[in-house]
Formats: C-alpha cells, sequence, structure tokens
C-alpha cells in the first residue's frame, strides 16, 4: 500500500509539473508560454524575452543526417552559416545564409592549408549551398603561394553535388573552358583545358573564379586544388582570405 501510494503521488507531481508548464487544449495543440494557443496551431509558443533554438549543427553533419524529412529545419554553422531546410535538396531559407538584403552569398576559407596531392586527388577550398531552380553568377580567388624555394604548378576545378548548367562553359584569364554541364566528379579542370598556372614565392591570386550557373536541384558548390599531375613534390599554400560568393540573377 505504501509503495502504491508513492507511486500515486509521484504521478500527480508530474502531471502537476507538466500542466504548470504547458497548455493542452480541447483541440489538441499546445500552448508554451499561453493558456490559448491557436486554433491553426498544433505548437504556439509565446514569450517576449526568449526565442525558439532549432538545432544548429555544421555542413558535414547536416549532410549526415539519414533520409532528413521534408520540411527539416536545421540551423548551419558554417560554410555559409544561416536556416536550412530540407525540400529534395538542402536549400537555404530566403535572406539566409548570405546578405538579408540581397541573398547574396559568401564563403571564405578561414585558415590556410598546405597542398601535397596532385591530381586527381584534389582539396576543398571553399563551398557555397545552391538552391534550386535559380541562376547564379558565382565569383571568387584563391591566394596561395609556394609551399617550398621552387615554383609549384598547380590546378583548379569545380565540383557541384547537384544538377547545374552554364550555357558555353567558364572563363579563366580572358579565355574559356568549355563545358556547359557541372557534376560531383570535378569539371572545366585547368590543367585539363591546357592551362598552366603555378604558385610562387609570394603571395598572389592564382584562380579568379567568375561562371554563371543554372541549377535544377539544389546542391553544394565547391572549388577545389591540387597539385598538376605532373607535380608530386611541389607543394602549395592555399591562403586564409580566399572565397566564393554567389549573387543570384
Amino acid at each position: 500500500m505504501k509503495h502504491f501510494y508513492s507511486g500515486w503521488c509521484k504521478a500527480i507531481s508530474v502531471c502537476t509539473f507538466i500542466f504548470g508548464c504547458h497548455t493542452l487544449t480541447a483541440q489538441n495543440n499546445l500552448g508554451i508560454g499561453t493558456a490559448s494557443p491557436s486554433a491553426s496551431a498544433k505548437l504556439d509558443v509565446s514569450s517576449t524575452t526568449q526565442g525558439l533554438l532549432t538545432p544548429r549543427m555544421t555542413q558535414a553533419q547536416r549532410n549526415a543526417i539519414s533520409s532528413p524529412a521534408t520540411g527539416l529545419l536545421i540551423y548551419q554553422t558554417d560554410n555559409t552559416p544561416g536556416f536550412y531546410f530540407y525540400n529534395g535538396a538542402w536549400t537555404a531559407l530566403s535572406g539566409s545564409g548570405g546578405s538579408s538584403s540581397s541573398n547574396i552569398l559568401y564563403s571564405e576559407l578561414a585558415a590556410q592549408f598546405t597542398v601535397s596531392t596532385s591530381s586527381p586527388t584534389y582539396s576543398n577550398v571553399v563551398s557555397l549551398t545552391l538552391e534550386a531552380n535559380k541562376t547564379y553568377r558565382i565569383t571568387g580567388m584563391i591566394y596561395g603561394q609556394r609551399a617550398g624555394g621552387t615554383n609549384a604548378p598547380m590546378t583548379v576545378r569545380y565540383t557541384y553535388s547537384g544538377n547545374a548548367t552554364t550555357t558555353f562553359g567558364v572563363s579563366y584569364s580572358g579565355s574559356l573552358i568549355p563545358g556547359t554541364v557541372f557534376n560531383s566528379t570535378g569539371t572545366h579542370d585547368l590543367e585539363a583545358a591546357g592551362f598552366g598556372n603555378s604558385a610562387t614565392a609570394t603571395v598572389g591570386i592564382r584562380y579568379t573564379a567568375d561562371l554563371i550557373i543554372k541549377t535544377t536541384t539544389g546542391g553544394t558548390f565547391t572549388i577545389q586544388t591540387a597539385r598538376t599531375t605532373t607535380n608530386t613534390t611541389l607543394d602549395f599554400i592555399v591562403r586564409e582570405g580566399s572565397f566564393l560568393m554567389a549573387t543570384p540573377i
């Protein structure tokens, strides 16, 4: 009898706590901070001193979510931070992940790193998350310098995890690198197109990005770099401040 009484008291205490904090109405919706939640809302949160905090995670952690439900919402803390929702692909909310006035997307390399692998093994420099069914002008720069005493031949390419195209190709130093389709395995490779570039002793602009991309599905756009296929020993450094910027057109 004593055990029954104790258990009953605990149950009453739990219920008192729950209903003291929340209001569950007859129409089966929940109010937090309000005794009269809106009939149109399943959950009505009211406060003048606190906000609603969504799950926060990195882009890698977001992409690792298994079978995300349509409408799932998170706040991404790196690589163009902002609110993202899932609708077949992760998409930035309008005004999030970029300038609130123009929706410009921007991503910048925070710390330098050394590239010690040769094509076809590439290193990511910076990435942007693009929305589906949009046209962007993407610009950017890679700053770098050689790691040793000899100039280091290098190459650059793009990857896109969704589906996207461009009209003719991408520009490089006033020339055109042809190719109308972007993919996740790498396109518009500098070395493959017959262009030469090397990292020298002083920090300089090693690559300038300027292209138009038309997306049909959302995805991650990345600029990558590596030593050229013939350069197997000369490393180079990608410097902080290297960036990508995407402007919706």
